[in-house]
């Protein structure tokens, strides 16, 4: 895409424009509270793990609609604005996940959210194992957090 299109659409955007106005720290705020509008996947006091939350939108949307504890995580640091057990780290690197596991261990989780994405090459034969190490990571963490509900 071309710089001049690409700002021009910044310019329009509407996001762009609250985000602005209401001090939202990214427009993925906008897309969780689009989801959650409509699928109601997030309750009050569910206890949270979003990953790869950087800047932090999707971990804004959960502070304001007052959840339980939320556990961020992200190779890039969040906005200082946002408050929240952050840590800083690849989840797929085996101290990552299990500083996940251990500073979750007394609660239940609810939820977990990923935008995570890998830098991508445009090689399907590069991006692809990449994708795939994150899903199985993140699969690998459900199994373990993520509680069945009793029948």
């Amino acid at each position: 895409m071309k710089k001049k299109k690409w700002i021009n659409i910044q310019i329009n955007d509407k996001y762009i424009k609250l985000k602005k106005k209401k001090n939202i720290v990214s427009r993925s705020y906008f897309k969780l509270k689009e989801i959650n509008n409509y699928y109601h996947i997030i309750k009050k006091k569910d206890n949270i793990i979003d990953l790869g939350c950087s800047p932090g939108g999707w971990t804004q949307y959960l502070i304001k609609q007052k959840t339980g504890k939320i556990f961020s995580c992200d190779i890039t640091p969040i906005n200082k604005k946002i408050k929240t057990n952050f840590i800083l780290g690849n989840i797929c690197k085996k101290n990552i996940f299990n500083k996940i596991i251990s500073k979750t261990n007394e609660y239940k989780i609810n939820n977990i959210l990923s935008d995570i994405s890998p830098n991508i090459s445009g090689i399907k034969e590069i991006d692809n194992p990449k994708f795939k190490i994150i899903i199985k990571t993140i699969l690998n963490l459900c199994k373990i957090k993520l509680k069945k509900k009793e029948i």
